[in-house]
Order: structure tokens, then sequence, then C-alpha cells
């Protein structure tokens, strides 16, 4: 008898434990049972995307809003564009005058683009929280926007980190500086602070197959923008990347939706098309997701991130490209990678193209060939940002160790 109640003792002993028990105690104490111990312990350690950033030597971004449980569709933007008024100075506009006329000359000489297209600039982003259809609240982000052109963002957002003499000085000073744009003092949230500068909108979006490869694609040398790289290794970018475009002309040409609004959401989807030579058929516009924001501290520009899956496995992806896509010359090729994390890894280290398993078209073949032992190198800072964040959605959890 003495036994059975010792028995029942000990089993409402264990029952007022886990009746108290804090949650997250119970919410291990029952993983232990349907997991391993080491799966526990990966899910616990993985990182956030500013360690991983760091880790990585992810340059100059920083994340500003990232949506990597929930991405968020069009629906979640709004837009509305209002005049900029500059306050830049006499000697600023000069020295942009100069800058300007230098590069023309510099991509007239070496056969490079060098187009002043008109585009979008974000001045600030409002976010409220109205009910939505079932009754919850939710957050709109309203994109605060001014008319801005290709020039303006070379100078001076290409420009910062440049040195200039000043004739009353008789000295050299960084243009940062003369703007007081320190990259500290950065961020979209102060955009409004620097009205001797405007911020262009980029966006970059990363396309993946229905077997899992994430695209890639391989800049041109002849860009402006990727003028810098050699004839050594090959820069490796997102799938597809591209500014908000302006029509000046056609307003309803440019990068609007369908209630007329300028939207990254469109531009995302126009790059989709025009290097990748993708249609309606192929992908739906409504199913392209935001990952995020970030600001571009080392160009003072703000930078969108898709993502869109496509029901196309690698193969029939490349059946589909083809070089007449609209901005093939933005592009020396396009190539797969698996969806490993230790594929993607090997981007940022810098290894040799042949060492990554990457897929491509049999149209590039040759130029992959010659160029199998050449060095990869991610192309631009938004790359490297587009590509970790891309691997905290697609390839987590990822852990310290991993990296």
């Amino acid at each position: 008898m003495i036994e059975i109640i010792g028995i029942i003792a000990s089993v409402l002993g264990i029952l007022a434990f886990f009746a108290v028990a804090p949650r997250d105690l119970l919410k291990n104490f029952k993983s232990w049972f349907v997991e391993p111990v080491s799966s526990i312990s990966k899910r616990q350690n993985k990182l956030g995307i500013k360690e991983l950033f760091d880790l990585l030597k992810v340059e100059d971004i920083r994340p500003e809003n990232v949506f990597l449980s929930t991405p968020l569709k069009e629906g979640s933007f709004d837009a509305e564009v209002r005049e900029y008024n500059p306050t830049s100075s006499e000697h600023i506009e000069q020295l942009k005058e100069k800058e300007i006329e230098a590069k023309k000359e510099h991509s007239k000489k070496n056969g490079m683009t060098f187009d002043n297209n008109a585009s979008f600039a974000l001045r600030r982003i409002d976010v409220s929280r109205p009910e939505g259809k079932n009754g919850k609240r939710v957050n709109i982000y309203k994109l605060i926007l001014e008319h801005t052109d290709y020039y303006s963002f070379v100078f001076p957002n290409l420009c910062l980190d440049k040195a200039y003499y000043n004739e009353e000085t008789q000295e050299n000073h960084i243009l940062r500086d003369m703007l007081n744009m320190d990259k500290k003092a950065l961020s979209i949230s102060a955009m409004a602070d620097f009205s001797m500068c405007q911020f262009k909108v980029g966006t970059g979006t990363l396309l993946v197959t229905r077997d899992g490869f994430l695209v890639c694609s391989v800049r041109s040398n002849k860009q402006f923008v990727a003028s810098k790289q050699s004839n050594q290794e090959i820069a490796v970018h997102l799938s597809s990347a591209e500014g908000m475009y302006r029509s000046i002309n056609n307003p309803l040409s440019s990068d609007v939706n369908s209630e007329g609004k300028p939207s990254p959401f469109v531009t995302s989807a126009r790059s989709l098309i025009d290097e990748l030579n993708l249609n309606e058929e192929h992908f739906i516009k409504e199913e392209i997701s935001c990952l995020g924001y970030f600001m571009d501290l080392k160009r003072a520009q703000p930078f969108f991130l898709f993502y869109l899956k496509i029901d196309l496995t690698a193969e029939e992806f490349f059946s589909v490209y083809s070089n007449t896509s609209t901005d093939i010359h933005e592009n020396e090729a396009i190539f797969a990678l698996p969806n490993k994390f230790d594929n993607l890894k090997m981007l940022f280290q810098g290894v040799p193209f042949d060492a990554l398993g990457a897929k491509f078209p049999s149209m590039y073949r040759d130029f992959f060939e010659s160029n199998k032992a050449a060095k990869v190198r991610i192309a631009s800072n938004h790359a490297q940002a587009g590509f970790a964040t891309y691997a905290l959605k697609d390839l987590g959890p990822v852990t310290k160790t991993m990296v």
C-alpha cells in the first residue's frame, strides 16, 4: 500500500512540475523526443542577419528591416512622390559637372554604357498600422520618393570617398566629409537630414528554380558599374538587379503599379523580364516577395531585396533563357548554384569557378570552360547582402560553425 501511495505521489509531483515549468523548458523537453539533440543545438545557435553579415564580411550594408519569416508582397507597400528641394552649393555643383564629363569621356573611350536614365530616389519610409480585412492590424510601408537621375547618383553617391582639391584651403577634402555623410550617421530613417544628396533606389532579385538552384549572373565588364573587375576573375551578381526606372516622356512606362504609383516590385519584375528573358508564362508577378530593405553606407543608397521561386527546373530555365534578352549587355553569362550553404560560402571565399559545382546553359560552355580556373568574386556589397540573406531564407538555420 505504501509503495502505491509513493508512486501516486511521484506522478502528481511530475504533473505539478509541468504545470509550473517555464514554457521554454517544456518546449525543449518535448523536442528531445522528436528531434536529435544536434538539431536542437543548431536551432538554438542559429545566426541572425547582422551576425552573418559580420562573419561573411558583407561590406558597408546596414540591414534596416528584414522579413525572412513572412516575406512581404506588394500590398504591404505604398508610395508617394514629392518634390525634391536641393541645397547644393556652387562648389559642389562645379565638382559634379567636372566629374560627369570625366566619366563620360572614360566610358566612351572604353566602350562602356553610361546613360543618364531618369529614376526615383527615396527620402524616407513611413510605417502605419491600419486594420486589415481580417480585422488584424498590419504594417504598411509607404515610400516617400523623389525624381532623380543616374548622373545625380554618380555624383555625389559614387564619389563620396574621393578627395577633391579646394582652392581656398589649398588642401584635399573627402567628399563624404564635405557633405557630412559619415557612415555611422547614414540610415533610411535619417535620409531626410541630408538635403545635399539624393538616395536613388536600388533593387536586387533572387530567382530560385523548382529544384532549388539559385540563378546567378556574371556582370559584363562593359558596364560602368562593373568596370573595376579584371579579366582574371568572374564577377558574380544576384539573379537580376536594376534601379527604378522613370520615363520622362511617358510616365505610365515607368516602374509603376496598377494604381500608377512607383513600385520597386515592378522594377524587380522588369529585371526578370529584361535580364533573364522570362515573361508572364513563366512567373506570376504577384508572387514576388520582399525579403527586406537595406542601406548601402558606401554609396548612400537604399536597396530592396526580392525573392521569387519559379515552377521551372534549372535546365528548363536555361532553355527559356536566351541571349536576346533586352539587357543582355549587362551580363556576360549566367549559372545556377546548388542550394547548399557550402556552395554559397565558396562565393564569399573566392574559389575558382570550377569548385562551385554550378550548372550553366550550353550557350555559355566556352565561356565557363575557358574560365574554370578563374576565381569568383561577388560583384558588389548589394550582391553580398543578397546572397547572405538568401542563406538565412533557404539554407538555414546557419550557425557560426558552418561559416
